[in-house]
């Protein structure tokens, strides 16, 4: 109501603004190409960026990807999607898994996973969407065997919070 108020106050000021171009706009708060109905920032489709991101990447030759002077920077959260998890396995086992891939498909590389700071960001509205279909925590040690599927894993809003110090290789 209080937009529309503003609108015809706009409308009936003595400016030479015509009354057609004041009313063409729609009457939201927030760009609801932006924002859903509840506030929350709509999501893109990351998976069609990184899926052109990982084509474009195996375009280079493999002398190139494996060249000391090209530095990589791979998106762990990703990463984790790219290679799939044998059943029966150790956290040590699958953290291998991904540390021999990225060595044998990079050269110099550095992994970043999702970490944010306490304050507000801009995937609060992400991870609040994510927090509504998480599961309990896990408690993940090197020796521990896999308990449940991989998409289910990854899905987790615990799993910035998991330490990664045995992803470096020994």
């Amino acid at each position: 109501m209080k937009l529309l108020f503003q609108r015809l106050l706009t409308a009936g000021q003595a400016t030479p603004t015509k009354l057609q171009d004041v009313l063409s706009y729609e009457l939201t708060t927030a760009p609801s190409s932006l924002f859903d109905t509840c506030g929350m920032m709509r999501t893109c489709q990351k998976s069609l960026l990184a899926k052109s991101l990982w084509s474009a990447d195996t375009a280079a030759t493999r002398e190139e990807m494996l060249s000391p002077s090209l530095h990589h920077v791979l998106d762990g959260g990703s990463l984790l999607h790219k290679i799939s998890w044998p059943r029966g396995t150790t956290y040590k086992q699958i953290a291998d898994l991904y540390v021999r891939y990225v060595q044998t498909q990079y050269a110099s590389t550095t992994v970043v996973f999702d970490g944010y700071a306490l304050s507000t960001t801009t995937k609060d509205s992400a991870h609040t969407r994510r927090g509504l279909r998480s599961s309990s925590d896990v408690e993940i040690s090197p020796d521990a065997f896999l308990g449940e599927m991989k998409d289910a894993f990854c899905q987790k809003t615990t799993i910035s919070k998991i330490s990664l110090t045995f992803l470096a290789p020994s």
